[in-house]
């Protein structure tokens, strides 16, 4: 993150309080700015004071004199629109993303743990079932994020505040509530995959002599994640996230290229189903989960030099996205059949060094992610449990004892979701499909169309977002039920056991 993110952060609210236009401000300049924004979800999770930055750049003199100058006097708009002019003179060359810039965070934005557990979710809907499910939500992601960044032009605001606007408070409460489950939905689903890798890697290098049980793993990782939990400036993380897109990126390309060696040399597996009614939901579920990323269309839609071309923009970008979640899950499932594992890496031979390198470093990847993946949800369970005299801004740094009982709510958290994922951690597929269903669908199809009714000026565009709306509540219900049933009354789904066949009883340690 660049020195003075926040600070930006917030002059450009100021800005846009006064009505003027935040477009050109020039605040996502580069990728670690975008970073920042992904930190922050778009603006709808304010860091605390805590969290912010100290240290001075080029900038600073311009932030700190707009900043000082809106904190004296709410009605200065002077201070604001010098600091307004000041950025748009000194990015008037670049003017916001260019085309190709924001082509690859949107597509970052999409791309990342998710579409490991795609070969898997076709193995549970079928071949053509999933395929047209892709598809399907695919389009109607990208209609829906069209829908919500077209919202947001007309009214202003992130997510969160275009919910305030339309229908109060409690609105915002409820989109905030919902970016808080999925995020921790996702740490918990990060939690497993981990343990399970990690599990795995040890007992292959050696030679299956140490075969630990999966939660001995969970333990580890949070007594990691607490502490990481504590930092405050979570511009210690970017450089992090970086590496785990690397590791991600080369664990998805050699699984797609092995994929394509084996139909090649072996031809496709002989158990392969055109449509599985039992799994269908779970199919959905992890599609959801794979294609969630719409909180962080609003920033970087708004930071595109020319915002018109964005609708052009994010339609090959969901092409691409889908493209690739397609060519993963059909490839893995084509190869591998119903004996596809819910993390693919132990479909793969235990015997190369290359596959236990990528899978070491995969995991190492999600383990890197974890600390921007909690922090929203850590950020709005803050700002829940702490009245507003304990969360306003710099509440830590005056108090210790503030400070520590908010370190003790984030550890409490941590722990909270390494018990959920203790809880489920013979259900990974179960998991990521639940919070598909339950927080991803509301976020994706449900918010965006219900608040582009109230925008909309066609009639039947009015009916079309409400058919939209009341279809993605019916999959919420109707899914997360079916998610459930399955989870209570269907067999474990307990990972490939590639010691089993020594005869070493390593499927007892679960």
């Amino acid at each position: 993150m660049e020195p003075g993110v926040f600070r930006r952060h917030f002059v450009a609210k100021r800005v846009a309080a006064s009505g003027r236009s935040t477009r050109h401000l020039g605040f996502t300049r580069n990728f670690v700015d975008f970073l920042a924004l992904y930190g922050a979800y778009g603006g709808d999770v304010e860091p605390d004071e805590e969290d912010k930055d100290d240290d001075d750049d080029d900038l600073d003199g311009d932030v700190e004199e707009g900043v000082d100058g809106v904190a004296q006097d709410a009605e200065d708009e002077e201070a604001v629109g010098r600091v307004q002019e000041n950025w748009r003179a000194r990015d008037s060359a670049a003017g916001g993303y260019h085309a190709g810039k924001a082509f690859f965070m949107l597509v970052k934005a999409f791309i990342g743990t998710g579409v490991l557990f795609l070969p898997k979710a076709f193995a549970n809907g079928g071949i053509v079932f999933s395929t047209v499910l892709i598809i399907l939500l695919g389009w109607l992601t990208l209609h829906c994020m069209l829908l919500l960044v077209e919202t947001s032009r007309k009214l202003g605001g992130s997510f969160g505040d275009i919910g305030e606007k339309l229908y109060g408070a409690g609105m915002r409460r409820v989109v905030l509530a919902s970016i808080a489950i999925s995020q921790a939905g996702f740490c918990c689903a990060y939690y497993i995959f981990v343990a399970q890798n990690l599990r795995d890697l040890l007992m292959i290098v050696s030679n299956c002599r140490w075969i630990v049980p999966d939660w001995y793993f969970i333990l580890l990782q949070l007594a990691l994640y607490i502490p990481l939990s504590w930092v405050r400036r979570i511009k210690h993380f970017h450089i992090t996230s970086l590496v785990a897109d690397l590791f991600i990126l080369l664990g998805l390309a050699y699984i797609f290229f092995y994929d394509l060696s084996i139909l090649a040399t072996r031809g496709v597996s002989h158990d392969i189903v055109w449509l599985n009614w039992n799994g269908f939901s779970l199919c959905l579920g992890t599609a959801m989960f794979a294609f969630e990323g719409i909180c962080l269309i609003l920033p970087i839609a708004e930071s595109m030099k020319h915002p018109s071309h964005f609708s052009r923009l994010i339609t090959l970008v969901m092409l691409v996205v889908g493209g690739c979640f397609l060519a993963i899950g059909a490839t893995g499932y084509l190869t591998f059949g119903d004996s596809v594992a819910t993390v693919v890496f132990m479909n793969m031979p235990k015997s190369s060094p290359t596959v236990l390198a990528l899978q070491f470093l995969y995991a190492l990847a999600i383990l890197l992610s974890f600390p921007l993946s909690v922090y929203p949800t850590v950020r709005i369970t803050e700002s829940a449990v702490f009245p507003p005299a304990l969360d306003v801004a710099g509440a830590g740094k005056r108090s210790p004892l503030v400070k520590w009982q908010k370190n003790t709510v984030r550890a409490f958290l941590v722990a909270g979701l390494a018990a959920a994922a203790f809880a489920g951690r013979q259900h990974l597929d179960r998991v990521v499909a639940l919070v598909g269903c339950l927080a991803c669908i509301p976020l994706s199809f449900v918010y965006p169309a219900v608040f582009h009714y109230h925008v909309a000026q066609s009639h039947w565009v009015k009916q079309k977002d409400l058919l939209v709306a009341a279809l993605g509540v019916l999959a919420v219900v109707y899914t997360t039920y079916l998610t459930i049933v399955e989870w209570m009354q269907g067999s474990p789904d307990l990972p490939v056991d590639r010691c089993a066949a020594r005869g070493d009883g390593g499927g007892s340690t679960w």
